[in-house]
């Protein structure tokens, strides 16, 4: 009878790295401390969110989304991300050039 094949990443891969476990409660507050630290923050997810209607270029809008196709959501950032990552720096630019550097307040 042939040998049965093992499900998962097979014989090949590495053990899992070892743990290493806090002794005294000083090395577990160290540790949590580090971990927070390590922690990445999330990148102004608690902001509300406005929708807007734009009109784009049509080869623009083409040109996005097929970048989007060939890259894959894991190198490529939403529409929504790219064109707020563009507005905000326009508007930095505006700021310094016609607003002394201020943000523009809505009336």
């Amino acid at each position: 009878m042939a040998a049965k094949k093992r499900k998962g990443l097979g014989a090949a891969s590495a053990p899992p790295p070892r743990r290493e476990y806090a002794n005294t409660p000083d090395e577990l507050v160290e540790a949590v401390q580090a971990a927070r630290e390590a922690t990445p923050k999330p990148v102004e997810q608690s902001r509300p969110k406005a929708k807007i209607t734009i009109s784009i270029d049509a080869e623009l809008a083409d040109e996005l989304k097929a970048a989007g196709d060939q890259l894959g959501r894991k190198a490529f950032p939403s529409a929504s991300a790219l064109a707020e990552q563009g507005i905000r720096s326009e508007l930095e630019k505006l700021r310094a050039a016609q607003n002394g550097g201020d943000p523009f307040k809505a009336d």
